[in-house]
């Protein structure tokens, strides 16, 4: 659960998975990651 960068979990800003909010390779990204529900480059809902 860390706020600026980790490698998984819920980082809020940069990291490899989980619910990473901005960078991230799976899981509930919502800005750029390569799956899971990312919300702005696979067109779900923007970032609130």
């Amino acid at each position: 659960s860390l706020d600026l960068d980790g490698g998984d979990g819920n980082d809020l800003l940069i990291g490899g998975d989980g619910g990473d909010r901005i960078d991230g390779g799976a899981g509930q990204d919502r800005c750029a990651g390569g799956g899971g529900r990312d919300k702005l480059l696979n067109c779900e809902v923007p970032v609130r």
